[in-house]
């Protein structure tokens, strides 16, 4: 087991959020846990959130349409908020096998509270309590992305790309100084990089135009995550799982695109 020590002395508190290509197999998974260790070792109060492992919502959907034609429904979200379950744990096993002290959350916990509209909750509320006193303990949530609780306590899941919905609702609640989203794209392009193998990544982007790319088909993120974190002023960073360099900055004021950018897109969400 190799061990991740904390060096003391918080810089910063930062979500990190991993999307489902990211988390497809166990390597993948032990990847993103030493990425999440190498900032927990620098003195930083770290927050994961994750998605479920590869395709595993879409398994789950086919899995519960094949028993039931409803699909916003409280069994069919208590089915699809599983795979979230499962991810939390998982990643929590491998920070674990990094010698950090690592707890996995389910919204239940931690009352992520949502409007209770099975399929596609918005969050109204976190209750942080449990999650102040982990980081106080030096310990590192890993909370289950895409699930809320409505006012009954039933299991309720928060859209297509709801783990981004997850991780900037956290930032807000806690704080953080930045919110990562880790992602199977080395960023935002100007273009969609699948048509135009030579499209530009974008360093920064203003909320404002990257709502207009998500309006104009974009899926990179959720578009209720990039108008939460406008209303907040949360910073987002839209980066590669699978490499270091940087990614976007999505934020006020910042540009490299015209007003009204009209194309682009790369088609996931995780």
């Amino acid at each position: 087991m190799h061990t991740i020590t904390g060096l003391g002395g918080v810089n910063r508190r930062q979500v990190m959020k991993f999307g489902g290509a990211a988390l497809a197999t166990a390597a993948r998974i032990r990847s993103a846990a030493a990425r999440i260790g190498a900032e927990f070792s620098r003195g930083h109060q770290v927050i994961a959130v994750v998605s479920a492992m590869g395709d595993e919502t879409d398994r789950l959907v086919e899995l519960a349409a094949q028993l039931s034609s409803e699909t916003a429904h409280a069994e069919v979200d208590a089915v699809l908020a599983a795979g979230e379950q499962v991810s939390a744990g998982l990643m929590a096993l491998a920070l674990q096998q990094f010698g950090i002290r690592a707890r996995s959350f389910l919204a239940s916990q931690i009352r992520i509270r949502t409007d209770g509209c099975f399929g596609n909750a918005g969050i109204v509320e976190i209750e942080t309590a449990r999650l102040e006193a982990s980081l106080s303990r030096g310990e590192l949530p890993v909370v289950a992305g895409f699930q809320g609780v409505d006012a009954e306590e039933r299991l309720v899941t928060l859209g297509r790309g709801g783990s981004d919905m997850t991780a900037v609702a956290l930032a807000v609640s806690l704080r953080a100084d930045a919110c990562e989203l880790f992602k199977d794209v080395d960023g935002v392009f100007a273009e969609d990089p699948r048509r135009n193998p030579h499209a530009r990544k974008l360093e920064r982007i203003s909320y404002e135009q990257m709502d207009a790319l998500v309006r104009a088909g974009a899926q990179v993120l959720q578009r209720s995550a990039v108008q939460l974190a406008a209303r907040h002023g949360v910073r987002l960073h839209v980066r590669s799982a699978f490499h270091e360099e940087s990614g976007t900055w999505v934020g006020h004021d910042e540009t490299e695109l015209p007003l009204n950018p009209t194309h682009h897109l790369q088609k996931e969400v995780a």
